[in-house]
């Protein structure tokens, strides 16, 4: 069940924990939950790539934090800005511990949660790595009917973003890991006030996903 109060604080602990300073404090939060699958949110908080800082996706963060609260999932997000991308490069902390978590856990699915610039059309894209980053079509299928159902707006498969990269959080699960793994893309204006109640049509269809894929 969607609350709102909750979603609103985790949200703005992600628009506030950015400092934008590295340390040594570990950049991420991991919570071992129960049950088959992780929810990921890499960015979160602002990021580097390639030396260039790119803006944090809070909304994805406080997702995966409800989303851990409500269903026990497992779950991993960035906590603060730290240069570099968890989602891009190739040696990165935070799918070292995200691979420990996965392996000791026995974790068979993953959702790594994104943002889509509101100036797009498309409001949820699935990412399947072009097929690469899944095993038939029994994930995908039961991600796409959630959204679908709840009519808010377009969905598309690998349009116009795969996951595909073979550094991405979900690439890197599927082929170190062996686990199913879906980028989903949420369009930033479904968070806004010109798409108010989307937020919950949103957060039910990812609760959805992680209910049918723990009963599996």
């Amino acid at each position: 069940m969607f609350d709102a109060k909750l979603f609103g604080k985790y949200q703005k602990f992600f628009e506030v924990s950015d400092c934008g300073i590295e340390d040594d404090t570990t950049p991420y939060i991991l919570s071992a939950g129960s049950g088959n699958i992780v929810v990921s949110a890499p960015h979160s908080t602002d990021h580097y790539r390639n030396g260039k800082r790119k803006t944090a996706e809070p909304q994805t963060g406080a997702l995966a934090m409800l989303l851990h609260e409500q269903t026990d999932c497992h779950m991993i997000v960035r906590s603060r800005a730290f240069r570099d991308d968890p989602n891009y490069d190739a040696a990165n902390a935070y799918k070292d511990a995200l691979g420990e978590l996965v392996r000791s856990q026995g974790i068979e699915y993953a959702l790594d949660l994104h943002q889509l610039s509101d100036r797009r059309s498309v409001r949820i894209n699935i990412g399947t790595g072009k097929g690469k980053n899944v095993r038939g079509l029994y994930f995908v299928e039961i991600s796409l009917e959630a959204f679908k159902k709840r009519k808010i707006g377009p969905v598309q498969i690998d349009k116009p973003f795969a996951g595909a990269y073979e550094h991405t959080v979900s690439s890197f699960l599927s082929r170190e890991c062996g686990v199913q793994s879906l980028q989903i893309e949420m369009n930033s204006a479904l968070f806004g006030s010109r798409d108010e109640g989307k937020t919950e049509l949103v957060y039910d269809a990812l609760e959805e996903i992680v209910r049918t894929v723990q009963g599996v």
